[in-house]
């Protein structure tokens, strides 16, 4: 039997905005996908920050 994935959501934060929560299914931008691909296969990882300021975190 397969178990279902769990259905992840991230809260993303641009510099100067206010934080947004997503499921990675509406992210389009590739940037942010091979963000969160690295937090997803990072054990204990559960965000990071980008060079421009942009906040990717587990909601």
């Amino acid at each position: 039997m397969n178990a279902a994935k769990p259905n992840n959501r991230y809260t993303i934060t641009f510099p100067g905005e206010r934080a947004m929560t997503f499921t990675k299914e509406k992210i389009q931008s590739p940037t942010l996908l091979k963000a969160i691909a690295y937090i997803e296969r990072e054990p204990g990882c559960s965000g990071l920050t980008l060079e421009n300021g942009t906040q990717i975190n587990l909601a």
